[in-house]
């Protein structure tokens, strides 16, 4: 790798796995961006057409049903939770989409969810602004487009401890960390914000703020020019 200047990555993990496999040159963590002005906080329009009851709190998991997005742990997670004043949203489709109906079928937790199937990216910034909370489960994961849109809504957000979703979420701050593989914890983690609308609150306007703060794409991309003129000026920014 040695014709290359400079490296990128948008996680830790990932910037550590270049230098692992023998990269030695200048690296650099950052972060996924977000459209910070199309993604944002307010009342959506979906919940009359979920038959969701002003009452219930939302949690939408939008992710691809799929093993490295924690879905089955997710799944088990929803049908160990005490709580019975939620609703799940499950915007996306993928092969683990079955088992995930099989876990929660056998839990009588089917009701309490909500299988939209595949959604055009156009339709998520309403999707998100009609949840209440947002659920990273993954069991790998750069710093996630999906958490930061989540982030940007206004939108507490519950994700696990691997890749990059630490950096998006800072805990019991913006939202809750969990471990990963461990529905017990997330059960735990969602029950607590079920239960404290106040937190809920207080958790996703500290996530609105921290992604203007941090993680906007005009933010994004200055980081990045930077990086880019230090290439250029064969000056390197470690």
């Amino acid at each position: 790798m040695d014709h290359v200047d400079a490296l990128i990555g948008p996680s830790d993990e990932l910037v550590e796995s270049a230098k692992y496999f023998g990269y030695k040159g200048p690296a650099h963590m950052i972060a996924n961006g977000v459209d910070a002005e199309r993604f944002t906080p307010g009342e959506g329009t979906k919940r009359n057409a979920w038959n969701i009851h002003s009452d219930e709190v939302v949690i939408l998991l939008a992710r691809r049903l799929v093993f490295k997005n924690g879905v089955i742990g997710f799944a088990q997670a929803v049908a160990q939770m005490k709580a019975e004043n939620f609703r799940v949203v499950i915007a996306g489709d993928g092969p683990d989409r079955a088992a995930m109906n099989e876990i929660l079928e056998k839990a009588n937790r089917l009701d309490h969810c909500l299988f939209l199937g595949r959604i055009s990216n156009s339709e998520m910034p309403d999707i998100f602004r009609s949840a209440d909370v947002s659920v990273l489960p993954s069991l790998a994961e750069a710093t996630s487009i999906a958490g930061l849109e989540a982030m940007a809504s206004g939108l507490a957000l519950v994700g696990t401890n691997v890749g990059g979703i630490p950096t998006i979420i800072a805990d019991k701050v913006t939202g809750l960390i969990v471990p990963p593989r461990d529905p017990a914890a997330l059960a735990e983690a969602l029950d607590s914000l079920c239960a404290n609308s106040a937190k809920r609150k207080a958790m996703g306007q500290a996530a609105r703020a921290r992604v203007e703060a941090e993680f906007s794409w005009p933010k994004i991309a200055e980081e990045t020019r930077y990086i880019y003129e230090a290439c250029l000026n064969n000056r390197y920014a470690e």
